[in-house]
């Protein structure tokens, strides 16, 4: 096994829940981790005079729909339903 980063060496050893409940409590990780991820879900939005109405985007809320005058919900298409596996 190769060497461990030195930002890594406080979690060698720690289960996967203690180190999430480190990381939560770390209030410049908790902001850092925002800020990224609305920084990637801001950029798959397109500004409003480029968004297709009737599209789905992904929103922090999760997928909207952008009617062209605002945001609803998305709902899945009938064909997105997967079909009765066959028996066999």
């Amino acid at each position: 096994m190769g060497q461990v980063p030195p930002e890594l060496k406080p979690y060698v050893g720690k289960l996967p829940g203690d180190i999430k409940r480190e990381l939560l409590a770390d209030p410049t990780w908790t902001k850092n981790y925002k800020d990224s991820r609305a920084s990637a879900v801001n950029s798959a939005i397109p500004p409003a005079a480029q968004r297709v109405p009737n599209q789905v985007y992904p929103t922090p809320k999760g997928p909207m729909v952008w009617k062209g005058n605002g945001w609803a919900p998305a709902t899945a298409a009938p064909d997105a339903v997967p079909d009765e596996p066959d028996n066999l």
